[in-house]
């Protein structure tokens, strides 16, 4: 699966209501592509932290904690990753 489609399943799930539920998200979370695939996401998960949407945990069973005060909508996410080597 190309890694702009894994990124677009990503932002749905964070993206979806981040006020419903806890902003840590764990891996079982996720359908299994993602991590699966997570080390191909983790440079759009460090550029994501570094613009201050989430912490990257990014152990075995938590990936990240989401801040969702600054999180912006799943199309900035996903244009935002669309230029992340």
């Amino acid at each position: 699966m190309k890694r702009i489609k894994i990124i677009r399943l990503l932002a749905t799930y964070i993206c979806h209501d981040p006020f419903a539920y806890s902003p840590t998200y764990t891996w079982d979370a996720f359908p299994p592509i993602i991590y699966r695939e997570r080390e191909r996401i983790l440079p759009v998960l460090k550029v994501w932290e570094h613009k201050g949407y989430l912490t990257i945990v990014y152990d075995d069973t938590t990936a990240f904690v989401l801040n969702v005060e600054k999180l912006p909508s799943k199309e900035r996410l996903i244009e935002e990753s669309r230029n992340v080597k």
